[in-house]
């Protein structure tokens, strides 16, 4: 698995950053994960915001949007699964 903290900002976020995830899973053939602040429009710089959990075919199987949250992922349950 490899975990990439992330800032894109609101103009680079949307066209790079699932892009950019996804073909780091599928190059690697690893889950990845893209960490990113909450979006805050009160603050000066504005992050894209949406966390995603990608895995080795390049397929989103977990992300969140704008807003703060906790995701869970249970990345050994889908490896397990894609084995079989």
């Amino acid at each position: 698995m490899i975990i990439y903290p992330g800032a894109f900002n609101m103009v680079t976020g949307p066209l790079h950053w699932d892009v950019l995830l996804k073909t780091r899973a599928i190059d690697n053939q690893v889950f990845v994960v893209g960490l990113s602040a909450a979006s805050n429009r009160d603050f000066e710089y504005v992050a894209y915001a949406n966390s995603i959990a990608v895995d080795p075919w390049g397929k989103t199987i977990a992300k969140a949007d704008h807003d703060e949250k906790v995701m869970v992922v249970d990345v050994g349950k889908l490896f397990n699964k894609k084995k079989k």
